[in-house]
């Protein structure tokens, strides 16, 4: 494969993984929301647990999401550094 398509597919990539970590269905889940109004409605430990399990899936989510655009960076700093040393010599 050229050099400047993966270089293409890379960049491609970390902007849907840009775009997906602001839009904000990702950081607000509806489940979360949907497990506090029933906690309002019957305050019990186990809509407490409820919640807390979903921001904990909610926060999960997050986090893979950032660690892939931080590896994709990695990898196109990596990989366009590696691709600029061979075309110098």
């Amino acid at each position: 494969m050229r050099p400047k398509f993966i270089l293409t597919i890379m960049l491609i990539t970390l902007a849907f993984l840009l775009i997906l970590m602001c839009s904000p269905g990702f950081w607000r889940r509806k489940a979360v929301d949907r497990a506090v109004s029933a906690w309002i409605q019957d305050r019990t430990p186990e809509k407490e647990q409820a919640i807390q399990f979903e921001r904990d899936r909610a926060r999960r989510g997050q986090y893979l999401v950032c660690s892939l655009a931080v590896l994709n960076v990695m990898a196109i700093i990596v990989y366009g550094g590696l691709h600029h040393r061979k075309r110098m010599a």
